[in-house]
């Protein structure tokens, strides 16, 4: 078994403690998680995706959830956002996740970005987790610059997939990705070449026009992380007065979007 085969998961009672969980995105102004205390104290195991995926699927009560640092990238100089889509052509088979639109991407924590052997080093807490973030921007764009901050907005967990807008066989509830905010000074960003997706920097105006488009468009499908995060990506700006007026929709809107048209899941490890 290949160390990617095992992801971190950290127990449940560490994370949310006696608070009841909450479900879709949350600010860490709403709802602050200290992933740093499991994660330096050693709470915390690795195990192999396929039982977890098993275990999320069934009824039980789960013990466990799988830590997946989630990322977005805005340039505060040009205004732009890096967006991306799996191409609708590409060589891959025919599935939902053809044609779906991205605002970021997530990754697991594996083995290799707690232990590196080159080094006889273990990584913990924040250490830990900025290893696995570098190594999914290395994994997955290349660019013309660097992150200069990577703050964390915020937290996505899933507890009701009929809230949520999504089929119970989509539904993750063995997840809890923090949302980070990469603020980079690239100009340009793309999937790397040998990933069938295609992108780029982009502006605020034309992300509106997505997320819009997802609810009253079945031909345009966005990633449900993307969906819930889009508000607080808005006010990260400092545009959400202007932007989400034109460009979103209100809350009841939203609901009836999610009510409307369900949205696939989306591949983001």
């Amino acid at each position: 078994m290949s160390d990617e085969d095992r992801v971190l998961v950290v127990p449940i009672a560490s994370i949310f403690g006696d608070r009841e969980p909450f479900n879709g995105f949350r600010g860490v102004e709403e709802f602050a998680i200290n992933l740093d205390e499991p994660l330096n104290s050693g709470r915390f195991r690795f195990l192999r995706r396929d039982i977890l995926e098993r275990q999320a699927k069934s009824e039980g009560k789960l013990e466990y959830k799988q830590i997946v640092p989630y990322m977005m990238f805005f340039n505060p100089d040009t205004f732009q956002v890096y967006a991306f889509r799996h191409c609708p052509n590409s060589r891959d088979r025919k599935t939902i996740l053809d044609g779906m639109w991205y605002f970021g991407f997530g990754t697991n924590i594996e083995l290799s970005d707690h232990w590196d052997g080159s080094r006889d080093r273990r990584y913990l807490g924040r250490d830990l987790i900025e290893r696995a973030k570098s190594r999914a921007i290395a994994e997955m764009v290349k660019s013309n610059g660097r992150i200069i901050e990577s703050k964390l907005i915020g937290f996505i967990n899933e507890e009701d997939y009929e809230e949520l807008g999504l089929e119970k066989e989509e539904f993750e509830r063995g997840i809890l990705a923090p949302v980070y905010l990469n603020i980079t000074n690239s100009s340009t960003m793309a999937p790397k070449n040998n990933l069938p997706l295609e992108g780029g920097m982009c502006g605020i105006d034309k992300l509106g026009e997505i997320y819009s488009a997802s609810f009253e468009d079945e031909r345009v499908s966005l990633d449900p992380w993307a969906r819930m995060t889009y508000t607080a990506l808005l006010k990260s700006f400092e545009f959400h007065d202007s932007v989400s007026s034109k460009n979103g929709l209100d809350e009841e809107d939203e609901k009836k979007g999610r009510r409307s048209k369900k949205h696939g899941r989306r591949d983001r490890r």
